[in-house]
């Protein structure tokens, strides 16, 4: 099974490839595309599989991918009349700074990307996401503005239960039995169990603020309790009345100057081992949209201390990252973010 199933996903490959070939009349060589994507950057914002980034490649049905001449003229649009698609975020790409050829080869490479959605009605508590989030979803998501959608699709009320196990698939599994839980309600996070541990659980809503429309489901200890969770609770109540994006920001901005949030002045970390999650009511599809990951409290720390650079990233998904997106990362409440993986081996000299 296993192996027809590698030979039909080759097959699938190639027939991507080889189509594009046919619509451009030019061969298209998508290793050379994967060097070239690593090159421009594009990881950083589509993935590294085209599914894991703030801008998804597959599943999406775009007609910008329909083909290479398609493609190119997205580029070319953005870039050469000033530009037709604005955008804060995506590069303009005129033909001085990416070649005809070299933009085909990068959209034959994408063209290899498989998308891998799970089958949510496999998955019980997301699958209960999915059903309760498609009748909110139509009356609030109508704004076509990004962070307008990202807002209106965070803000749906789960069922409660659902909600709870989904907060708590944040913690490793020996601290959640005795952690206390947070809900999104009508007015935002209310407390549905107190917990004795000393951690915090909740399913995180202060993505729309970087333009993601990703749950978050996170643990925080005492520290993140004091420090994390009450940002995340005032972001909550604004959320559920509507409050706007810019609004937010500036009560969080506020908040920090009055002294009523404050960033830690100590470490401590934060669990959110069952990565982010991405659920769209609209088609039914759920996915996990980052994988799990540990989140240590980096005060104004920044990615030149860690030594970070792309290229190594791309080559060991485990490195630390600096995070600073989510709500009060400007003051502050920012991550080092580490991807559990298998440890290094290193050699050692024998006796």
């Amino acid at each position: 099974m296993n192996a027809l199933r590698t030979l039909a996903l080759a097959w699938a490959v190639m027939s991507a490839v080889e189509l594009a070939v046919a619509q451009t009349g030019a061969a298209l060589n998508p290793v050379r595309g994967k060097q070239l994507y690593y090159d421009h950057g594009c990881y950083g914002c589509h993935g590294f599989n085209g599914e894991t980034g703030v801008r998804r490649l597959v599943g999406t049905g775009s007609s910008t991918l329909e083909s290479a001449d398609a493609f190119v003229a997205f580029l070319r649009l953005r870039a050469d009349a000033k530009p037709l698609l604005p955008s804060a975020t995506m590069p303009s790409y005129p033909v001085t700074a990416l070649s005809d050829a070299d933009a085909r080869d990068i959209y034959s490479y994408v063209h290899t990307f498989v998308l891998h959605e799970p089958d949510p009605k496999g998955i019980g508590t997301l699958q209960s996401i999915v059903d309760s989030a498609k009748a909110p979803y139509t009356s609030v998501a109508t704004a076509q503005d990004k962070v307008t959608d990202a807002m209106a699709r965070l803000n749906v009320l789960l069922p409660r239960e659902a909600e709870q196990t989904l907060a708590l698939s944040a913690a490793p599994e020996h601290l959640r039995a005795n952690a206390s839980v947070y809900v999104y309600g009508a007015h935002g996070f209310e407390r549905v169990h107190r917990g004795t541990n000393g951690f915090v659980c909740l399913v995180n809503r202060d993505a729309f603020l970087y333009g993601d429309a990703h749950f978050k489901p996170t643990c925080w200890d005492a520290g993140g309790e004091a420090t994390y969770v009450p940002v995340m609770l005032k972001v909550g109540e604004m959320l559920a009345a509507r409050e706007s994006a810019e609004a937010i920001r500036t009560a969080i901005d506020s908040g920090f100057e009055s002294g009523r949030f404050h960033a830690p002045d100590s470490s401590g970390v934060a669990y959110m081992l069952a990565g982010d999650v991405d659920l769209d009511p609209a088609t039914g599809l759920v996915r996990q949209a980052s994988p799990g990951h540990y989140m240590f409290y980096a005060n104004h720390a920044t990615n030149a201390q860690l030594g970070f650079t792309p290229d190594a990233k791309r080559n060991d998904p485990t490195l630390p990252v600096v995070s600073t997106a989510g709500a009060g990362g400007a003051h502050g409440l920012s991550y080092i973010i580490v991807v559990p993986g298998q440890a290094h081996a290193h050699d050692h000299p024998k006796d």
